[in-house]
């Protein structure tokens, strides 16, 4: 549980309480409309170092090409710059850092 109303009382950004404000009036829920969508699916996260738009065609790589088509593809994302961001990839992934 959240209580708004303390955070509403702290809050010194005026955008932070309008959001605040706002979700205090929204019910609380734990379902979505992707609820139960995958139950009983398997998940697969590719994680490439780089992703480039040609590499995906249906002729020379429709497993690819069907995953990317058929499945998620997130094209608002947050990528780290960090020296070793090839090496840490994976882990930061796997360890919810993304």
């Amino acid at each position: 549980d959240i209580d708004f109303a303390a955070l509403l009382a702290e809050e010194t950004d005026p955008a932070v309480a309008e959001l605040h404000q706002y979700f205090s009036q929204r019910p609380p829920t734990l379902k979505n409309e992707y609820t139960g969508r995958f139950a009983g699916k398997n998940l697969l996260f590719i994680t490439a170092e780089g992703f480039w738009k040609y590499a995906v065609n249906e002729t020379y790589t429709p497993t690819l090409w069907k995953l990317a088509h058929g499945g998620f593809v997130f094209k608002n994302f947050y990528t780290p710059l960090w020296w070793k961001s090839t090496t840490d990839g994976e882990y930061t992934v796997c360890t919810s850092l993304i």
